[in-house]
């Protein structure tokens, strides 16, 4: 397959140049490329070459891990330009056991997208599942709620994780005190809402950050707040990879006005201060990868009052656009900063061979039209009737072309 006359943009930069693709990889990037015998030739005038998104730590649908949640979710990518996501272990059911990361293997077989599975590292009687058979079933990750890391449990699964090899990903919180629904603040007290104060997010951070200065683990910790605690830690020899929601820099707590549910997801929004905030982090380095949260649930779930809606967002099939939208039109970050952080990075904390445009790399790739431009028309949505820009125009996975 050859990819002529397009512009290729990866973290590294924009150039323009042809690229050759044989089986599932790319071989060939120059500016000049010449059509082999029955090779298959895709004009891109006008339009840009992408290595495809990689999201890392989402749910399927309502978090029900079956066939047609994933077939579900493989669409909606097509749309977002995302190529792989690494699936949070607690879905219904855990991925603790052979037999469901096996099942989640299967269904994986037959998408065009790489969905990798986390692991739950508890079996249904909570003592600690076997990771290392996990893992070479093809689990990634191991997903643990913070709390959980503690007494025997921590000095077990932490030798694990080092001997395998196999990094920790999860959202620092303290349960007990995170049971609001809205950050502590002016607006949680005018809405008479229950709210959840900064130390249930920053006591969390700061275990997991010092567990891994002192066990060397490597984490990925989903944080909105509190990256002081990762700055010192990482300077002590902790190894925590930072990933914040896109929804966190785009909106802030004033989407709830009214008890609007739309934008209702866990961790809740922040205040327009620390939106801000964020911002700044982005631009700094300090956030290394950027997510989608996607989490749908039904849409009576989100019909609700505020208390009891739904927490969950439903865009990754608008994942780019808003991307683009909202930070390179913006001019917040560049395109190549925007592929660094939606698909280098997540590729080398996976150690996968993707992420970039280069020769032997996986040619997961998307053509994308960066000047069109359409309107979000899912009134579930938080950002419904907003006008969003580019459009996925082709993606390639393995080798093949998905329209």
């Amino acid at each position: 397959m050859l990819l002529i006359n397009g512009t290729i943009c990866d973290y590294s930069g924009i150039k323009k140049a042809d690229i050759r693709i044989k089986d599932d990889k790319i071989t060939h990037i120059n500016t000049t490329l010449s059509q082999e015998e029955n090779e298959i030739v895709i004009d891109c005038k006008d339009k840009f070459i992408f290595p495809a998104l990689i999201d890392l730590g989402i749910y399927p649908k309502n978090k029900t891990l079956s066939s047609q949640t994933l077939q579900t979710l493989s669409k909606k990518c097509f749309g977002g330009g995302v190529g792989s996501i690494l699936l949070y272990a607690d879905c219904n059911p855990k991925t603790n056991t052979e037999s469901i990361i096996e099942l989640a293997n299967l269904i994986n077989h037959t998408l065009p997208q790489n969905i990798f599975s986390s692991i739950y590292p508890f079996d249904s009687n909570n003592k600690i599942s076997n990771i290392a058979s996990l893992k070479n079933l093809g689990g990634s990750a191991i997903h643990i709620h913070s709390q959980l890391l503690e007494g025997q449990n921590l000095l077990t699964l932490t030798h694990y994780a080092n001997m395998l090899d196999i990094p920790f990903i999860s959202i620092p919180y303290d349960t007990e005190l995170a049971q609001g629904v809205i950050d502590e603040g002016i607006l949680a007290t005018r809405l008479g809402l229950p709210s959840i104060p900064p130390i249930a997010w920053e006591k969390e951070i700061i275990r997991m950050c010092a567990i891994s200065a002192n066990t060397k683990n490597k984490m990925l910790l989903t944080l909105t707040n509190a990256f002081e605690y990762v700055t010192f830690f990482n300077s002590k020899g902790a190894d925590i990879t930072t990933q914040t929601p896109i929804h966190h820099l785009i909106l802030n707590e004033s989407s709830y006005e009214n008890y609007a549910t739309k934008a209702k997801m866990f961790p809740p929004l922040k205040s327009k201060e620390n939106q801000e905030s964020l911002i700044k982090k982005l631009q700094q380095g300090e956030i290394k990868c950027l997510t989608s949260l996607q989490n749908a649930t039904y849409n009576s779930q989100k019909d609700e009052v505020f208390e009891l809606a739904s927490c969950g967002v439903d865009i990754i099939n608008h994942y780019f656009s808003l991307l683009y939208t909202f930070f390179v039109k913006t001019n917040i970050i560049s395109l190549p900063k925007l592929l660094e952080l939606c698909a280098k990075n997540q590729a080398d904390f996976l150690k996968l061979k993707k992420g970039q445009i280069a020769c032997d790399f996986d040619a997961d790739l998307i053509i994308v039209d960066l000047e069109s431009s359409f309107i979000c028309e899912d009134s579930y949505s938080p950002y419904f009737n907003q006008t969003l820009f580019s459009k996925i125009q082709k993606t390639i996975l393995g080798g093949k072309i998905y329209e």
